[in-house]
């Protein structure tokens, strides 16, 4: 493995040059440093320079993979750009191997992602997330990872590290995982394995999750139906439709609109009454016993509703205790562990007491831009999904869809959800809208 490290380093990262970018633009370069062997890797210490800004890399060897750790620090100064920059706090430049082929799975939108295929290192989408690199007989796999208070991620000849925090003076943890293979898909499956042996991956792999059995059948979301005018009544008139064409509905999913909303904000757990008249536990009873639908689910957002919860609302008045404000205005679930499963907890109860079995949870990947200015926002979508799936464990035995959440600040947060939705909304009338849906669900 330490040719691997070699081709890396030479090829794949520049000879490892570090750059510190500082709030109000101070800008360090650590470029020489000290290597020496431990126990199944190689040590790298940059000189300080700027003030003493420093910096170690670890390099570990395992199995077929080398993962990259960093402690990287601004000490206090007298001094106005004494802390790491809120965004590309650390960048290395990526190196100067002229690939035959790259594969690199980027950002389409905070949510989503696409495959792109750039000629060079230069070509690399914003935000990509994965990178295949192929040259000659054998292709390299570039999986930037999570620290303990940054994300990764590699754009334009450039890999940064972004914690989205301000006054930062060290960010540490494992940035990157880099193997090899003649095999792309074993360098890929190879890589996310390794990482996850050693804890650079903290939570559980694919193989390692449980795919809900609610989800073996056939199922209906209002969402493409309805979108946010869904009302029990059309419900029933659907499942009308769908049982006079013989089409056994295993589970529905009621999409949003269902919810008790002003303002983009979440006023209360309870239904909005207009549109559910009788109530959610005689709508959800009907559904099971009058159409003979097995489960039921509800959506909701990863922040209550896509902006938070309303702060001049009773839920607010109830929930106080177990919310926060952020810096950009939004009322959210705290970032306190516990707090935020309080508020989970007494919503999913509420829903389990309806009838509901799971949940599709939205809007995952907004979560660091509604954190702006906080805590770090890896750091964060780790509290968020700890509290909520705490709650989804308890109430819905875990069965849970995640959607809009392709950022890798929520894949590797995420501690036993085995559902992602891997694309965009399916817009058949959209110009090209087939060749995109079929192609994110491949590649994703």
């Amino acid at each position: 493995m330490k040719k691997l490290f070699e081709d890396v380093r030479a090829h794949l990262l520049s000879g490892m040059t570090l750059t510190f970018n500082r709030v109000h633009g101070g800008v360090d370069t650590l470029a020489s440093y000290k290597e020496e062997d431990i126990e199944n890797g190689i040590r790298m210490t940059y000189e300080p320079v700027g003030g003493n800004a420093s910096a170690v890399i670890e390099a570990k060897f395992v199995d077929d993979a080398v993962i990259f750790y960093i402690d990287a620090v601004i000490p206090r100064a007298n001094g106005y750009s004494s802390a790491f920059a809120p965004e590309n706090a650390v960048t290395m430049t990526l190196g100067d191997m002229q690939p035959d082929a790259l594969l690199g799975s980027h950002h389409d939108c905070p949510w989503w992602m696409l495959p792109s295929h750039p000629a060079t290192f230069a070509d690399i989408k914003m935000r990509t997330q994965s990178l295949l690199v192929r040259s000659g007989a054998v292709s390299y796999h570039m999986l930037p990872l999570c620290g303990d208070n940054f994300r990764c991620e590699m754009e334009k000849g450039v890999m940064a590290l972004t914690s989205d925090a301000p006054a930062l003076q060290k960010l540490t943890g494992a940035f990157l995982a880099v193997s090899v293979s003649t095999d792309p898909f074993a360098a890929i499956e190879n890589n996310y394995k390794a990482a996850r042996s050693c804890g650079a991956i903290r939570v559980p792999l694919r193989t390692e999750r449980k795919f809900p059995e609610i989800f073996e059948g056939f199922g209906f979301c209002t969402w493409d139906c309805f979108y946010y005018t869904i009302t029990s009544e059309k419900l029933y008139q659907k499942l009308d439709e769908l049982k006079e064409k013989n089409i056994p509905v295993h589970w529905v999913i009621i999409d949003d609109g269902w919810l008790s909303v002003k303002n983009a904000m979440l006023t209360s757990f309870e239904e909005d009454r207009t549109k559910f008249p009788e109530g959610f536990k005689e709508t959800i009873r009907r559904m099971k016993e009058d159409y003979g639908v097995e489960y039921v689910g509800v959506w909701h957002a990863f922040n209550g509703y896509w902006d938070g919860v309303d702060p001049e609302s009773k839920l607010y008045e109830e929930q106080k205790d177990n919310l926060f404000m952020t810096p950009g205005g939004f009322c959210l679930p705290s970032l306190d562990e516990e707090k935020a499963f309080r508020f989970w907890d007494a919503w999913h109860s509420y829903l389990a007491d309806c009838g509901v079995d799971f949940l599709k949870v939205d809007n995952q990947s907004s979560n660091s831009g509604r954190l702006l200015g906080t805590i770090p926002t890896a750091e964060a979508c780790r509290i968020a999904h700890n509290a909520i799936e705490r709650s989804i464990n308890k109430n819905f035995n875990g069965v849970v869809i995640d959607c809009m959440g392709m950022d890798m600040e929520n894949v590797l947060a995420r501690p036993s959800s085995a559902v992602s939705r891997n694309s965009d909304d399916f817009f058949p009338r959209r110009e090209r809208g087939f060749i995109k849906h079929l192609t994110q669900n491949v590649y994703s």
